[in-house]
């Protein structure tokens, strides 16, 4: 017998593989309105020091 939590979890698991499906063949990228803005932090980030090129196990 399947309890409540059981339902609800099969539930969202089937939400959120829709909405991965739904994202996966979008015709379009999905991130493309922000494609400059997120170039603009990535390269600010750059600017100053992260990633900073050092591993941080390596000594």
């Amino acid at each position: 017998m399947r309890t409540t939590s059981h339902k609800i979890a099969v539930v969202l698991a089937i939400i959120y593989f829709a909405a991965l499906a739904g994202i996966l063949f979008w015709p379009s990228p999905v991130d493309r309105p922000i494609t400059g803005a997120l170039t603009h932090v990535i390269m600010w980030l750059h600017s100053h020091g992260l990633p900073n090129g050092s591993s941080a196990t390596a000594r």
